[in-house]
């Protein structure tokens, strides 16, 4: 456990060392990339299979045990990619160490509820950006059974070393 924490400190640290803004992401989110980081190491470091595919488990403990809810609040990012599914929006937002993002296909998006529909406040504020835009955004992760919170990567390793994260956006603006 102390080894846990000092790794994640020296996330912290060495995050911190190559901006010169402050960094002013609530601490959930903070807690959360940490968690990612961490096993996205775990799993870059380990030396077969077994043990990386051990590492997404231990990666979905952790994670329970620092974000027990799906809301986010205030989370900051940068915009990665902004398409469109039919008349609705699709969203990636780029994080520390992870994304959020709406499916962007029909197919997969079935009952999600992720993409956001064109008569909607969202949808007008979403149109304005670009991508590579500083956002600051609330909304939900969705609960799983594997991961935690559902993580959409096409493979495994994808999923453990740029993970990225279902996300029900209810408000996203400039920041």
């Amino acid at each position: 456990m102390r080894s846990a924490i000092l790794l994640i400190l020296a996330i912290f640290t060495l995050a911190a060392c190559g901006s010169s803004e402050p960094d002013n992401r609530p601490a959930d989110q903070k807690a959360f990339s940490a968690v990612v980081l961490q096993y996205a190491k775990a799993y870059k470091d380990a030396p077969n299979e077994i043990i990386q595919n051990e590492q997404r488990a231990l990666r979905k403990t952790a994670l329970a045990s620092t974000m027990q809810e799906p809301a986010a609040s205030g989370w900051i990012g940068k915009i990665d990619d902004i398409g469109t599914s039919g008349s609705s929006a699709t969203l990636t937002i780029k994080c520390t160490g992870f994304s959020a993002k709406t499916w962007n296909n029909s197919f997969s998006e079935g009952e999600a509820g992720t993409f956001i529909p064109q008569n909607s406040p969202l949808f007008a504020t979403v149109r304005s950006l670009k991508k590579g835009d500083l956002v600051q955004f609330s909304g939900q992760l969705f609960p799983d059974d594997q991961d935690h919170f559902r993580e959409v990567s096409m493979t495994e390793s994808g999923g453990m070393t740029e993970p990225e994260f279902l996300f029900r956006f209810t408000e996203v603006k400039s920041f």
